[in-house]
């Protein structure tokens, strides 16, 4: 069975080593392809476009399946990155709050009893920092 790759090529009547050079790629690489075997997406880009065509058109059905695969490994990919920032912060604002808390704690540790109230609107504002900081973040 012919490679859609190859039927393409061979009707333009280009060699591979002539693709390659069109496409950007190596002669190895449109060799692989023409075998079936698995070529990264920016390759079949390259194609396409020498081609004038969609990366689909030029596909066979098993390694569109790679593509998509790949596509949604790099979608959860991200994600997971997204959520590891996110817990990131988190902890980042968690030591802001233990440090602004500690040196509190020591600067009144002797009148501590008598600042309560103002001990309180410190840990209030500081809790307020926190969630505002965690929220505004991009990821």
């Amino acid at each position: 069975m012919q490679s859609k790759v190859k039927a393409m090529r061979d009707a333009n009547g280009w060699s591979q080593e002539q693709l390659a050079e069109m496409a950007g790629l190596s002669t190895r690489t449109i060799q692989r392809i023409e075998r079936g075997q698995r070529a990264g997406l920016e390759s079949w880009k390259s194609l396409a476009a020498v081609f004038d065509t969609t990366i689909n058109e030029i596909q066979e059905e098993s390694d569109m399946n790679t593509v998509v695969e790949n596509s949604q490994f790099a979608d959860e990919e991200a994600k997971a990155l997204k959520a590891v920032r996110k817990l990131r912060r988190w902890y980042i604002s968690i030591m802001y709050y233990v440090a602004v808390m500690g040196v509190a704690y020591f600067n009144n540790a002797d009148m501590l009893m008598g600042y309560v109230v103002p001990l309180l609107w410190v840990l209030g504002a500081t809790l307020l920092l926190i969630i505002i900081n965690h929220y505004r973040q991009p990821a």
